[in-house]
C-alpha cells in the first residue's frame, strides 16, 4: 500500500487508537515530517481510578509504535544503540517507515543528517519505560550542557514545586569554563514573596542533582 494512503488511513483511525486519551505530544517539527501520529497510547479503564497526579503522569507518556509505523525507537544518536527500558537512560526518538518524510526539498545536507542510519532523527530526547512506553523529556536543542547534560524541563519542574512560584522558564547561559550555566526566570504568585537566593536554595534541597546558578524574578505586567 502507498505510504500516503497509509498515512491518510491512520489519520482516520487515530481517534479510535487514542480511545479518549489525548494524542501523544510530539514536537511541531516532528509532526511536519510524519504523515499522521508516530505513536499511539490507548487510555485504559483502570487509569480512571488513579489520582489526578497519577493520571497526569500516565498522560505524559507518548506511547508505542502502531501497525502503520515500521519502527519507533529511542537510541543513542552517536552509537545508534537502543537505550535500556529503565525510564532513566536518555536517547533520541527515531522513526522509520512509509509515513516518514524522504527528505528535505533541495537540502541534501539536512536530509543526510536527519536520516542518518536509515532512521528519521526527531530531535526529541526521551526515555523508554519498562513497559516499552516512550516519555519525551525535552528537545535536543534545549539541552543545557554544563559539565554534563541537564534537562531544562526537569529544572523547571523543581521550580514549579516551590509554593511561591507561578511561572518559570530555564535557559542555558554561555560559560567559558563549563560550557553553559543553568539560569532561571521566575514569576511569583500574587501576594507571595521569595528571594532568588531562597528559591535557588530550595532547588538544591529538593533535588541535589537539579541546581541553577542564577535566577531572575520577573514582575507581572
Amino acid at each position: 500500500m502507498d505510504g500516503a494512503l497509509l498515512g491518510l488511513l491512520l489519520l482516520l483511525v487515530a481517534p479510535i487508537f487514542a480511545s479518549g486519551h489525548m494524542m501523544p505530544k510530539l514536537s511541531l517539527p516532528t509532526l511536519s515530517e510524519l504523515l499522521g501520529p508516530g505513536t499511539v497510547y490507548p487510555w485504559r479503564l483502570e487509569y480512571c481510578s488513579l489520582s489526578p497526579e497519577e493520571q497526569a503522569k500516565m498522560k505524559s507518556l507518548h506511547g508505542l509504535n502502531h501497525v502503520l509505523m515500521e519502527g519507533v525507537d529511542v537510541k543513542d544518536p552517536m552509537t545508534m544503540e537502543s537505550v535500556p527500558f529503565d525510564g532513566l537512560t536518555m536517547g533520541e526518538v527515531l522513526f522509520r517507515g512509509k509515513t516518514v518524510t524522504k527528505g528535505y526539498y533541495k537540502n541534501p545536507d539536512k536530509t543526510e543528517a536527519a536520516l542518518k542510519g536509515g532512521w528519521f532523527h526527531t530531535g526529541d530526547i526521551a526515555v523508554r519505560h519498562p513497559d516499552g512506553n516512550i516519555e519525551v523529556k525535552d528537545r535536543k536543542l534545549d539541552l543545557i550542557i554544563s559539565g554534563h547534560k541537564k534537562i531544562s524541563v526537569d529544572v523547571e519542574a523543581v521550580l514549579f514545586s516551590h509554593p511561591a512560584v507561578f511561572e518559570a522558564g530555564v535557559v542555558g547561559r554561555p560559560n567559558e569554563v563549563v560550557g553553559e550555566t543553568v539560569c532561571a526566570f521566575v514569576m511569583l504568585k500574587q501576594g507571595c514573596n521569595a528571594s532568588p537566593e531562597k528559591i535557588i536554595k530550595f532547588c538544591g534541597e529538593s533535588c541535589p542533582n537539579i541546581w541553577c546558578q542564577k535566577l531572575w524574578l520577573l514582575l507581572p505586567v
